[in-house]
Formats: structure tokens, C-alpha cells, sequence
């Protein structure tokens, strides 16, 4: 593994210090305003109750619910992790290059949506500083990262054909999961998106297209014994084990609050999250 860079001790420090601020901003109550409206209806004739409160105040009640959750988990287990997966990297880790890696690639994730996704709030200046600084932490680290020595220096054979499953298994229920909501709107004209009173579906989006080829573009190449598998896989599941906690808390913040969750979809994300933590460990200790 390449040295870190002083840019990528930079990009992590920038966004730590910018996440901490956006958390903390994102979980503050806030007070009621006058001109913040409970609920409307919006262009799609669908009515939408609107948090009203705190930063996320002109986001839906569900949207600011999974945003709130998001900043939990940020702040008590994606700011940890990237400091001490830099620290460790700066010592020679090859472990914790894969898992800074990884880490970026959560935050890339996260602001992504952030910026995309949220209604305009006063921190998106913020989101678009940590989407940026996340997007080139996670080209420099995986630049950093050298394929040859992770897949030749990678001692489980049975946590590899178990990643090889776990990639097609993740990839295809994300995508059959996210089609089922989204085709009968497509083919029927049915409003299965529950979009709300947004413009477009920036989860869908990421995951559609970012995540799904990731997972079987990893697939592909570590069951060919590939390199570059060994590079992709560690990337998916690293992200995956904090993504996948994250949308663990959204969902149990979401039913905490007397929200609808979906059983479906529940039930998907907590097979993916389940394998992906126990996959994510055994990947890292198998990596000598």
C-alpha cells in the first residue's frame, strides 16, 4: 500500500470536523416557526406532513426521521471509524487501507443524498463540501490500495467464495427490491415511489446506479480470482457494513416515531446488514 497522502489526512480531517457540525445541526430539536407549514399538498395531489422543526423543517416527516437517524450513526460510528482507519493506514495498515477506503466511500454516499435528496436547508454548502471531499478521499485511497498484494496476502478461501455469494445475493435483492417499487409507477402509473413532495429519488439513484454494479461487478471479478475483485469487494462490504447500519437505525427510528415501514423492504435490508457485518469483519481479518 501506497503512504497516505497529506491531501487524504487533509479530506478526512475537513470531513470530520464538517460532518460533526452537520450532525449535530441535523439532531438539534429546534423551535417551532411561524412560517414553516405542517402539511400541504403537493404537485401529485399526494399530502405530505412536513417535520416543521429543526433543520430538516421543510423535509417530510419520514425523510427528516431517516436524516436524523443517517446523523446518529455518522457521528457515533462513521466519524470514529475514519479517524482511526486513518490512523492505522498511516501506519502501514493494509486492513485499514481498505476500511478508510470504505469510509470515504460511506460519506460519499451519504452527502450524495444529502445534497441531492434534502429540501434546500442552510447547510448545503456543507453537504456539497463533504460530497466533493469525500468523492476524491475515495479515489485517492483506493489509488493507494495495490490489488496484487491484498489478493495475494488473503488468507480464506471460504471467506472468498462466501463474499463471491454475498456480492450477487446483496446486488440482485437491492435491485428486485427497488424495481418492485418502481415498475408498477413505470409500467401501471401507480404511485408505488412515495417521492412526496420531491423531484426525484436520489436513494434509488445511488443505489441503482452505484451500488448494484459495484456488487456484481466484485462478484464477477473475485470469482475469476481477480485483483481488482479483491479491491471492489473490500470496498462493497466496508461500505456496506456502515451503510447497512445506517439504514438499520432509519428503519428504527422510523418505527420508534410511529412511521410506515415497508416488511419487504425491512426484512431485505436486515438480511444484507446481518451478512454484511459478519462478512465485513471475517474480510478484514482474513487480509494478512
Amino acid at each position: 500500500m501506497k503512504p497516505v497522502t497529506n491531501t487524504q489526512k487533509a479530506l478526512a480531517l475537513g470531513i470530520a470536523v464538517l460532518s460533526l457540525f452537520a450532525c449535530l445541526a441535523g439532531l438539534a430539536p429546534g423551535t417551532p416557526r411561524p412560517d414553516s407549514p405542517a402539511a400541504f399538498t403537493s404537485i401529485r395531489g399526494e399530502r405530505v406532513e412536513l417535520q416543521g422543526t429543526g433543520l430538516y423543517r421543510l423535509d417530510s416527516v419520514s425523510f427528516a426521521a431517516q436524516a436524523k437517524a443517517q446523523d446518529l450513526v455518522t457521528l457515533l460510528l462513521g466519524i470514529p471509524l475514519l479517524g482511526i482507519s486513518l490512523v492505522l493506514a498511516v501506519r502501514g495498515s493494509l486492513r485499514a487501507g481498505v476500511l478508510l477506503a470504505g469510509t470515504f466511500g460511506y460519506f460519499t454516499y451519504t452527502y450524495a443524498t444529502y445534497a441531492f435528496g434534502l429540501q434546500y436547508n442552510p447547510l448545503f454548502l456543507v453537504y456539497i463540501a463533504l460530497f466533493g471531499s469525500s468523492v476524491f478521499g475515495l479515489i485517492l485511497s483506493l489509488a493507494g490500495l495495490d490489488t496484487v498484494r491484498i489478493r495475494e496476502g488473503f488468507r480464506g478461501p471460504r471467506v472468498r467464495k462466501a463474499a463471491v455469494g454475498f456480492d450477487f445475493l446483496a446486488g440482485t435483492l437491492i435491485f428486485l427490491m427497488w424495481m418492485a417499487r418502481l415498475l408498477p409507477n413505470i409500467l401501471a402509473g401507480t404511485d408505488t415511489t412515495f417521492i412526496e413532495h420531491y423531484t426525484t429519488l436520489p436513494i434509488q439513484v445511488m443505489d441503482l446506479g452505484f451500488v448494484v454494479p459495484l456488487a456484481l461487478v466484485s462478484g464477477v471479478n473475485l470469482a475469476r480470482d481477480r485483483p481488482l475483485g479483491y479491491l471492489l469487494t473490500g470496498l462493497f462490504l466496508m461500505k456496506g457494513v456502515t451503510l447497512g447500519l445506517a439504514v438499520g437505525a432509519m428503519i428504527l427510528w422510523s418505527v420508534v416515531a410511529g412511521l410506515p415501514v415497508s416488511p419487504a423492504e425491512t426484512a431485505v435490508f436486515a438480511v444484507i446488514i446481518g451478512a454484511g457485518v459478519g462478512l465485513g469483519a471475517a474480510w478484514l481479518g482474513a487480509i494478512r
